[in-house]
């Protein structure tokens, strides 16, 4: 199955040992063929699309729907717990309009302190 007939397409940095287990994670969970995962910590960029570039895509989590729609930070991660078995509530939780702003300010006071986890992570 290429790119263009799946649901959607999630962008991860695989050279983040925290990225990399969410997505086993996620990937794990969900069936053959809902979802492309394509790393991008070795991606020259023209996979990402004309409004992604590599730069940006390792600055925040991104997905992209099967219309084309670029969605990052908590709408993604949003969309795509919604696709996966047992995270749907959670999905669904996020995407309500009146707390999207409030998660997506948290994963933004996230995202100053992930450095400080990857390390950890590649200590153990």
């Amino acid at each position: 199955m290429n790119e263009t007939t799946r649901p959607l397409t999630v962008y991860y940095d695989g050279a983040c040992p925290l990225c990399r287990r969410e997505i086993a994670f996620i990937s794990s969970r969900m069936k053959d063929g809902d979802a492309a995962f394509l790393d991008i910590s070795d991606e020259a960029g023209e996979k990402l699309g004309p409004d992604l570039d590599r730069e940006t895509a390792l600055k925040r989590f991104h997905i992209r729907l099967s219309n084309g729609t670029l969605l990052s930070g908590a709408s993604a991660f949003a969309e795509i717990w919604k696709k996966t078995p047992g995270l749907g509530w959670l999905g669904h939780l996020v995407s309500q309009p009146s707390l999207t702003p409030s998660f997506d300010w948290l994963y933004s006071r996230f995202l100053i302190v992930r450095p400080w986890f990857q390390r950890l992570l590649n200590r153990l």
